[in-house]
């Protein structure tokens, strides 16, 4: 039977400040305890000040130094955190901040239901995009792409290589891009031409790597012709997706890419008067069975067509893993867009899903197989020293 223990907090206001002129305290939680019983006991301990206060609305961090980290920085302890040996004594107190920006309806924003902190969330929307694939004006696909190296000139975004399976790539990919298709097909022969699965997911086969021969930094058009991409950026929750970037889809731009990997980068030429608030992401490669993450994507290729988010912020836990692959679980909602990001709980990329996750009758609904980002190139140009001065500008 699991014992009690005594755990200290300060409540505070957004500032740091002692809220209502409360006192650092203490409550007296199951060991080793979770934020979510944490807030009821704060809730209920405090009485009066925090009357009009609903447990939800309150927001823990780990300590002191951790909250004066500043909101661009601090990370929140989610509602499901073990309180574990922290706040064992005054001075090692939790800071429990009484959130300033509650409407006064009491509703709450997507953002603010997410148990991923805000901040965090805002950090990723600046790395994670939607793309869209479009020929003449008609859409002929979408996909979730990870900005994973920018230069001063180029972009590099990552998406799945089966978005462009479908015989109108044919004439616009570089030829080491079909060849990958070509294999990609072959790997997985129980898929369509848009990424989706007609039979049941299966496992990587282990087959040996291959990937592609870079381009040459040969000038690219800007032009508008053919094939089109247009990256669409979440610029605030009210405002949704906009979009902020468009090119054509042409054979230099095909960075690299693989079959066996189901990824492909694309090395996408920024004009000089085009103005991006878009990130190279932080990754990291360190991942395990039981690992909790959050899985980020855009809605698609759902049955009925209907979804209230233009976007989606999944919870789920890696139950396996084998070579780059890994088993991904407790996944609450199908429906993204052929592909998604997988990240930390302090939003840093650490995986992605291939066109299993796409909400079709033969795919898991809570259950279902991605990447890790071991086998993406580790020569993006920001890991890489400069070789000669033109390189050196970018």
């Amino acid at each position: 039977m699991a014992s009690n223990r005594l755990v200290w907090y300060c409540l505070v206001d957004g500032q740091g400040g002692a809220y209502r002129q409360t006192t650092t305290d203490f409550v007296n939680i199951p060991s080793p305890g979770f934020v979510a019983q944490l807030r009821k006991e704060v809730k209920k301990e405090s009485g009066p000040a925090l009357k009009e206060i609903a447990p939800s609305q309150l927001v823990v961090y780990a300590n002191k130094v951790e909250f004066d980290k500043g909101p661009e920085k601090r990370v929140s302890l989610e509602v499901d955190s073990t309180i574990g040996t922290m706040g064992l004594s005054k001075r090692e107190a939790l800071y429990v901040v009484v959130s300033a920006n509650v409407p006064d309806n009491g509703e709450w924003s997507a953002e603010e239901l997410s148990t991923i902190h805000p901040q965090v969330q805002w950090k990723l929307w600046k790395s994670v995009v939607r793309i869209i694939v479009k020929d003449a004006s008609v859409r002929i696909n979408f996909s979730t792409a990870l900005v994973v190296d920018r230069t001063s000139t180029h972009l590099y975004l990552l998406t799945n290589l089966h978005l462009f399976l479908g015989e109108e790539f044919t004439d616009a990919l570089s030829s080491d891009f079909k060849k990958e298709i070509k294999r990609y097909s072959k790997l997985h022969p129980g898929k369509k031409a848009n990424g989706k699965r007609k039979n049941e997911s299966a496992r990587d086969s282990g087959r040996s790597i291959r990937r592609t021969t870079r381009p040459t930094n040969a000038p690219v058009s800007y032009d508008i012709t053919g094939i089109q991409i247009e990256i669409e950026q979440l610029i605030s929750y009210e405002e949704g997706l906009k979009g902020v970037h468009e090119f054509s889809l042409v054979s230099d731009i095909c960075w690299d890419c693989s079959a066996t990997f189901d990824f492909a980068i694309l090395k996408i030429p920024i004009p000089d008067d085009t103005q991006l608030k878009l990130v190279r992401c932080e990754m990291a490669f360190g991942v395990h069975a039981t690992m909790h993450v959050h899985v980020y994507g855009f809605p698609g290729n759902l049955k009925d067509g209907k979804f209230d988010h233009q976007y989606a912020i999944i919870p789920a836990e890696i139950t396996g893993t084998n070579r780059n692959q890994m088993t991904l679980s407790a996944l609450s909602a199908p429906g993204l867009s052929g592909s998604a990001i997988v990240c930390t709980k302090r939003g840093i990329p650490v995986g992605y899903l291939g066109g299993g996750f796409d909400g079709s009758s033969k795919n898991e609904q809570y259950q279902s197989y991605g990447f890790t980002l071991h086998g993406i190139p580790q020569d993006l140009p920001s890991t890489l020293p400069c070789q000669d001065e033109e390189e050196c500008k970018e």
